[in-house]
């Protein structure tokens, strides 16, 4: 498939999912109703900023495909994933389905808001030929290798009805760019703070970014707050009420190992994300970033250098 019916949102940082995407793309027909998106964002409708690795339209339907370069062997456990890796180290993983589909769901629905009513299949795609997959068949259901991939998409309908034809086609194209398929790298920018793309901890109205100070050596971590796309006044008023009472005790914390900062939001995009809230807890040039993200019950929380917990000044802002 050639460049222009395979569209590249963003160029991907690295090399694995470069090749990986390559692979896919070169095996994929250049051809109507075929068309990809690679490496994009979209804004659901909760606010959430998500993530998505690649999307095809074939004739057989719209699916949404997550990359993962695994390398060694692959089990459940449980109902958990546990990767062995070539050295012997032992990585647990969640079912990376369950969140794509529920991506795919939110994405389907925002479709079909702009008047493209479209079924968003999801999959996910090991890109490394090295990885020895030992799943039970119920954990196999939507994951493939790259050839299993291509043949998956380039199968017929099941029901004619659904064919996705030329026209169709175009019409989730148009959608798609009305929805907002784009880089965003706005988003991931705090006053002097770069985000890392993808929030570690996420609830219904917020989501936790570890962040980067872009001139100094500091390490952040900021939470977002968020508001449903068209939710009523006192929901939004609500959200906003729990950003203000997080920033105010955040103010009463003083640490040594800290210093205040303060981050203003510029939301040019009111009718897409509304008005969003930044609380943040900073460490300071001298202090190492978490080794893993706090958990959800101190969210508020992070450990310095020195291993005293500590909560540091913020300022809540927010624009219409």
């Amino acid at each position: 498939m050639r460049e222009g019916r395979w569209t590249t949102v963003t160029e991907s940082e690295y090399e694995h999912e470069h090749r990986g995407l390559e692979s896919i793309r070169e095996k994929l027909p250049d051809a109507d109703p075929w068309r990809a998106w690679s490496n994009f964002t979209f804004t659901a409708n909760t606010g959430h900023v998500r993530e998505i690795d690649l999307l095809v339209v074939a004739p057989g339907g719209v699916c949404m495909i997550e990359l993962k370069n695994w390398h060694g062997s692959l089990t459940s456990e449980n109902g958990t994933w546990v990767q062995t890796t070539p050295n012997g180290r032992r990585v647990t993983h969640g079912n990376p389905l369950h969140l794509v589909n529920k991506k795919a769901k939110e994405l389907a629905g925002l479709l079909g808001q702009d008047g493209k009513r479209v079924w968003v299949a999801e999959a996910v795609c090991f890109t490394a030929d090295d990885l020895r997959v030992r799943l039970p068949a119920h954990d196999e259901n939507g994951v493939y290798t790259i050839t299993e991939l291509v043949a998956m998409l380039n199968q017929p309908p099941r029901d004619e009805r659904r064919r996705i034809t030329a026209i169709d086609s175009r019409e989730i194209k148009t959608a798609l760019e009305r929805v907002g398929v784009r880089p965003s790298d706005a988003r991931y920018k705090v006053g002097p703070y770069e985000l890392k793309r993808k929030a570690f901890d996420s609830g219904e109205t917020w989501a936790d970014y570890l962040a980067e100070h872009t001139e100094l050596p500091e390490v952040a971590r900021v939470r977002i707050y968020l508001r449903e796309r068209d939710s009523d006044a006192s929901i939004r008023q609500s959200v906003e009420s729990a950003a203000r009472r997080e920033a105010a005790v955040l103010r009463r914390f003083r640490h040594p190992g800290s210093r205040a900062w303060e981050a203003e939001s510029e939301d040019t995009e009111p009718s897409t994300t509304g008005s969003r809230g930044f609380s943040g807890s900073l460490l300071s040039p001298s202090a190492s970033p978490p080794i893993s993200p706090p958990t959800r019950a101190s969210t508020t929380l992070v450990r310095s250098k020195c291993g005293c917990q500590a909560s540091h000044r913020s300022r809540w802002s927010a624009s219409e």
